[in-house]
């Protein structure tokens, strides 16, 4: 499965565009990865609430999921509650930054 999320907004205004292979992973890694892309994906967890407009400052993450050539894309902002899609959009960013 490759990830890819781009992060744009924050106060800066800065974009970064963060790739992540789960093959790279340790088994336990990628499972965690593959487990929050299928809650994305199928929507096993519900959509976070809509807590209004977004904070100026916030991030937007932009999420392309890629599964055996099936992709997926999913948009989410951070001053939303949590979410998967938020979730996963930070560990990718997370393991592609270690």
């Amino acid at each position: 499965m490759r990830i890819t999320v781009v992060r744009s907004g924050g106060f800066a205004g800065i974009t970064r565009t963060y790739r992540l292979d789960s093959t790279d992973l340790s088994p336990a890694a990628a499972g965690a990865v593959h487990d929050l892309a299928r809650e994305v994906v199928h929507g096993s967890r519900p959509v976070a609430a809509d807590t209004g407009p977004p904070s100026p400052d916030s991030f937007q993450y932009d999420l392309e999921i890629d599964d055996a050539g099936t992709v997926h894309r999913s948009t989410v902002d951070e001053s939303t509650s949590p979410s998967a899609a938020l979730e996963l959009a930070r560990s990718v960013i997370a393991h592609a930054a270690s």
